[in-house]
C-alpha cells in the first residue's frame, strides 16, 4: 500500500484513491469539491481542521486500507 505524504494534495490523494472521499463527507469536511483541493495539501487540510497531521493520515491510510485489502493490485495502481 502507498504511504500518503503531508505534502500530497487533496487533488492527488482524490484521483488515486477515490474511496477517501467517504473520509471527508463523514467528517463534514468540504475538500471534495472544494476549489482550493488542487493545491491543498493533507497538511493545509489538518491545520484547517485542528487535527494532526499524524491523525489525519492515519485515518486516511485506514479507510484507504479498508477498500484496497483484497484488491489484486496492492502497489501503486
Amino acid at each position: 500500500m502507498m504511504r500518503l505524504s503531508p505534502e500530497m494534495t487533496v487533488q492527488d490523494l482524490l484521483h488515486r484513491f477515490p474511496e477517501a472521499m467517504r473520509f471527508f463527507v463523514r467528517h463534514r469536511m468540504l475538500c471534495v469539491g472544494c476549489p482550493s483541493a488542487p493545491f491543498h495539501t493533507l497538511k493545509d487540510v489538518a491545520h484547517l481542521h485542528d487535527l494532526t497531521v499524524e491523525s489525519l493520515l492515519s485515518q486516511l491510510n485506514e479507510v484507504i486500507a479498508d477498500t484496497t485489502e483484497g484488491h489484486p493490485c496492492q502497489k501503486d495502481c
